[in-house]
This record gives structure tokens, C-alpha cells and sequence, in this order.
């Protein structure tokens, strides 16, 4: 397998269901709650042509399938709508928001979650990835992913 170029392999969805198993997926095989970050949704409009991109990016779009098939039930927050109208990409930025509506939850900003996010913050992590982290443990948001 070449990490770039065009004789690339495709992760096969066995191997993607093994992995989103291992990492929480299929837990106690109830529902699965998954909170996205912006980077995610976006990572598939990323340049394919480098391996973890496209790995991410069929994850990405794998757990995607389940969330429509109502597999995995999605979180959103406010923070993914202030970070998504920033896009100035206007085709990512529409196709991002359409899954909102997929979401079963929506999180707005509470006093308590921007203190949950500062104490994060006092650890090291950055303000937004705070915001994200708080979000999602709010609603016990099950498995949180972050293309970093």
C-alpha cells in the first residue's frame, strides 16, 4: 500500500466496524451518543490524497451512516454553530449545518458549561477544545472525536 498516490486501499467497513467497536461504538450495545467536533465534519472536504486524512474521513463518514440509519444518536452545541458560520467555505458550511437536524440533542451555553471549560482550561487544554469537551460531558455525550 502506498501512502500517497493512486494505488491506495480501502479501509473495508469490517475493519471500520471492528475499530468503532474497540473505541467505545457498540458499548454495552445500547445507543451510542457521539458528540463531533467541527474538524470532523469538515475532514472529509480535506485532501484526500494523504492516508490518515482518508482514514479519518471514511470514519468520519462510516459513523455518519449510522447516525442517519439511527444507529448512533448525535450531540450538538452551540459551539458547533458559531465555529460552522465562520466557514467561509459556504458548500461545507450547508452541508455541515444539515446535521443538525439529525442531532438529538442540542446544547446551549450554560453558566455551568463555561465553567466546566475554564476548569478545563486551567489543565492545558485550549478554550474551544473546552468548550467542546464541556459540551459533550454535559449530555454524557458517549465518545467524543477530534481529528487531532
Amino acid at each position: 500500500m502506498q501512502v500517497h498516490g493512486k494505488n491506495r486501499r480501502s479501509l473495508g467497513r469490517d475493519s471500520i466496524d471492528r475499530i468503532s467497536r474497540d473505541y467505545g461504538c457498540e458499548y454495552n450495545k445500547e445507543k451510542m451518543r457521539i458528540y463531533l467536533d467541527n474538524c470532523t465534519f469538515n475532514r472529509p472536504f480535506d485532501d484526500q490524497s494523504w492516508t490518515r486524512v482518508r482514514l479519518e474521513s471514511e470514519a468520519k463518514l462510516h459513523i455518519q451512516e449510522k447516525i442517519e440509519k439511527k444507529e448512533i444518536e448525535l450531540v450538538w452545541s452551540y459551539i458547533l454553530d458559531i465555529e460552522n458560520d465562520q466557514n467561509p467555505f459556504e458548500e461545507k458550511r450547508r452541508a455541515i449545518e444539515k446535521w443538525k437536524n439529525f442531532a438529538i440533542v442540542d446544547i446551549e451555553e450554560t453558566p455551568r458549561l463555561v465553567e466546566k471549560a475554564n476548569n478545563f482550561v486551567t489543565y492545558g487544554i485550549k478554550a474551544k477544545d473546552a468548550l467542546y469537551i464541556s459540551s459533550c460531558n454535559r449530555r454524557k455525550g458517549g465518545l467524543f472525536c477530534d481529528n487531532r
